[in-house]
């Protein structure tokens, strides 16, 4: 199993508490911008409720993996390697279904992540700063779809190879990465508003970057391991890489926030002013 292999090598532990640092931070600072935009009578959609959630979920299970690892694999390595066994060997059952369950709730933070960016970015392209996505009747399936194909994933699919799920789950990003950077090119320069055009250019570079640089280095190594190729430590690192995920996520949500908070101020000022 890939996240079992990733927990088990040692290089890979350094990272993911930096990133379980950072993104505590970052994920303060977002439900901080959350509450602002609430208090000025913006709307929160499920996208965006959901990509929190499933870094909520991930500091949980990265937290129960960083224990069991320094409680089990540490404290029995050199009692295993004496008796010629595997260390990994002396890990319970529930570690490495914790391990599925990381795996594929990232996946699902990888899709909300592209929808949440797909959401903002069609926004703040329409003139009346709506869009039919963000809807509850096109987000609430979407999101549920979502949280039930990972659950089954992790019961149906352990001790199995999720290498096809993997790469089915990142093209479905993939496209929606294209989707949002072709609506950006076709609306982004017919707006009147420079500000406007800057915040979609950031949020659509948060989402690419995230997706190619966060993502992309493990789906490397999944391509690599259909095929049969070896992947050596690069997997270990690319899997470390992905931690940073905790970061992007509520970076690209502080952007839709902070850009909404500034539509929904202005137009109560406009209303005001015309009451006037």
């Amino acid at each position: 199993m890939y996240f079992s292999a990733f927990v088990a090598s040692s290089t890979a532990i350094p990272t993911v508490l930096v990133g379980f640092g950072l993104g505590i931070g970052f994920l303060f600072w977002a439900l901080l911008s959350l509450r602002r935009h609430r208090r000025v009578g913006g709307r929160i959609s499920f996208f965006i409720f959901s990509l929190l959630l499933t870094d909520v979920l991930e500091m949980i299970l990265l937290a129960i993996i960083t224990v069991i690892y320094m409680t089990v694999f540490w404290g029995n390595e050199e009692e295993e390697e004496n008796s010629g066994q595997n260390p990994a060997l002396g890990f319970p059952y529930v570690f490495f279904v914790v391990c599925l369950a990381l795996m594929y709730f990232r996946l699902c933070g990888c899709c909300f992540h592209q929808l949440v960016a797909l959401e903002g970015i069609l926004t703040l392209t329409n003139s009346d700063g709506t869009t039919g996505l963000s809807s509850p009747r096109a987000s609430i399936p979407v999101s549920v779809i979502l949280w039930v194909w990972g659950v089954v994933c992790v019961y149906f699919t352990f001790n199995q190879d999720q290498s096809i799920l993997m790469l089915a789950s990142y093209l479905a990003c993939v496209v929606l990465a294209i989707a949002s950077a072709i609506i950006t090119c076709l609306k982004a320069n017919a707006q009147s508003s420079r500000p406007t055009r800057k915040q979609i250019l950031r949020v659509l570079s948060v989402a690419l970057v995230t997706l190619a640089l966060l993502y992309g280095p493990v789906f490397t190594c999944v391509c690599l391991y259909a095929m049969g190729l070896p992947q050596g430590e690069f997997f270990y690192i690319a899997a470390a890489i992905m931690n940073f995920s905790l970061v992007t996520d509520p970076l690209l949500c502080v952007l839709v926030f902070w850009k909404r908070q500034t539509s929904t101020v202005n137009d109560r000022l406009d209303m005001s002013v015309v009451g006037a």
